[in-house]
């Protein structure tokens, strides 16, 4: 969870979530799909990092999207690691709007 981060972690974190963009997709069966992506930075300091399961919430206008498993980083293979920018895509069917 976020509370096991570094405080420069959560930080980039949150900054990282606020900045996330969504965007629509029709499917062919005429549902909307969002596309997330999320980038995370984690600190440089001593014991920066995490190899413990990372959850994230988002919250917008529209809805909260809650418990997204942040576990396969596109950029890194070994995600939360000191320095790391990892880079996080998932789908959802959950609309957030505008994030928070």
């Amino acid at each position: 969870t976020v509370d096991s981060l570094n405080e420069n972690t959560k930080e980039n974190l949150r900054k990282s979530v606020t900045d996330a963009t969504a965007r629509k997709e029709e499917s062919n069966n005429n549902s909307t799909v969002i596309k997330y992506r999320v980038e995370v930075k984690t600190a440089t300091d001593m014991s920066s990092g995490t190899d413990c399961t990372v959850l994230l919430t988002i919250y917008g206008s529209k809805a909260t999207l809650t418990d997204q498993k942040l576990t396969k980083s596109e950029t890194n293979k070994n995600a939360f690691e000191k320095g790391n920018l990892d880079v996080f895509s998932f789908e959802s069917a959950i609309n957030v709007g505008k994030v928070n």
